[in-house]
């Protein structure tokens, strides 16, 4: 079973930021519990991941986040792990970014995903953001 594949609508990442801690209705009182934290993953650190990245560790409720990176750009990625090193982790390569995630943001460039993803073993249960410009759904699935 492929994992499910998702286009990124940028309000999504405003969702995720506030689900961070979900009011649980069956709580009494609507009392926010703390959920488990969102393990995020970043193929690709470029420009994009980068400013997501940045958006998603200043957002507020930060504390929940893990996030992994690829390291495709070393230098992007070492200073975002510098500037959040309570959230991000740079991982030894894609795989890993897989597999120590739950979301997995697919932030290359479309000339450079056919080679990235082939080499890719998602879980079933992996949701997968996509930032490839020109790049359909049935493209990224098959």
């Amino acid at each position: 079973m492929r994992a499910q594949f998702v286009i990124v609508v940028g309000a999504w990442f405003a969702l995720l930021s506030d689900q961070l801690r979900p009011v649980v209705p069956s709580a009494p009182h609507n009392v926010i519990t703390q959920a488990k934290p969102i393990r995020i993953g970043f193929v690709g650190t470029g420009t994009i991941a980068s400013a997501v990245v940045t958006g998603l560790c200043t957002a507020g409720n930060a504390d929940d986040l893990c996030i992994t990176l690829s390291p495709r750009n070393e230098k992007k990625s070492a200073e975002l792990r510098d500037r959040f090193p309570e959230q991000v982790r740079v991982a030894a390569d894609n795989q890993a970014v897989l597999d120590a995630c739950d979301v997995v943001c697919l932030a290359v460039t479309p000339a450079q995903a056919p080679g990235v993803l082939a080499a890719l073993r998602f879980r079933a249960d992996h949701e997968v953001i996509s930032f490839l410009s020109t790049t359909t759904l049935a493209d990224l699935a098959s």
